[in-house]
């Protein structure tokens, strides 16, 4: 017969049991309400995440449209800079050329080149250009000074002998006026220009080469210094060993 001490002990294990199950159920319970309640709060944020996103496509569609229309701004506005721009050209041009046709334009170039004439004339014999005109108008000078000279002592040589002869007397041949010369080259050139180029032209040798100026050279072996040095020297070596002085008047001269 069991004793009632075992009865009681048995029955406090099923209450034990029993505690012991419902805690567990509570615990389970308040576990699966907080995964309830997670999940609720998951499903809300993706709810949110979701109209984020179709918001953000709406957002970024605009922000699209705005950059092609302004992309289409920037190019209508280039144009109409380009365009502004060519017009201002060709009106600027086209003053320009006005304004140089003028009257005013004509005086104020003068006004300048004469308030600025040794830095332009610095300027252009810096230049090939204005060394080779330089060289050339020395040329014409040193030739011209040549031709006064014997247009000075072969006359009065003439006057003086009979048999003066220029050739025979070893004197530099005559030459022909440096100036005139240059004058008539000049004045071929421009005839030149004016004419056709299907014209027959009988084209002169000083044009017949690219119209460059040819001066004449005088055939002088001594090479004189100056024009009066070599005038001296022809007529010392042309009169028989006598001076110029003894045949020659200074005054004549």
């Amino acid at each position: 017969m069991v004793s009632r001490r075992e009865r009681l002990r048995k029955m406090n294990e099923e209450l034990a049991s029993l505690t012991n199950d419902t805690l567990e159920h509570r615990g389970h319970r308040a576990m699966a309400e907080a995964v309830l309640v997670t999940s609720e709060i998951i499903r809300r944020k993706d709810e949110q995440v979701r109209e984020l996103q179709k918001a953000l496509a709406i957002e970024q569609g605009k922000r699209n449209k705005m950059v092609k229309d302004m992309e289409a701004l920037k190019d209508a506005h280039a144009a109409e800079i380009a365009y502004k721009n060519e017009c201002h050209v060709r009106a600027l041009n086209a003053a320009i050329d006005a304004y140089k046709e003028s009257s005013e334009f004509e005086a104020e170039r003068k006004a300048y080149i004469k308030a600025h004439l040794n830095e332009i004339g610095e300027e252009f014999l810096a230049t090939p250009l204005g060394e080779e005109k330089v060289t050339q108008e020395s040329l014409i000078a040193y030739q011209a000074g040549l031709y006064d000279m014997q247009q000075k002592i072969y006359p009065k040589l003439r006057d003086k002998f009979d048999d003066f002869d220029v050739n025979g007397w070893g004197l530099p041949k005559e030459m022909i006026d440096p100036e005139a010369l240059v004058a008539t080259q000049q004045n071929n050139v421009a005839i030149l220009g004016s004419l056709s180029s299907d014209a027959d032209l009988t084209v002169p040798p000083a044009v017949e080469e690219g119209g460059a100026l040819e001066l004449q050279m005088v055939e002088d072996n001594h090479q004189p210094l100056s024009a009066q040095t070599d005038s001296d020297r022809a007529v010392e070596s042309a009169v028989d060993g006598r001076s110029v002085g003894q045949n020659i008047s200074e005054a004549d001269v």
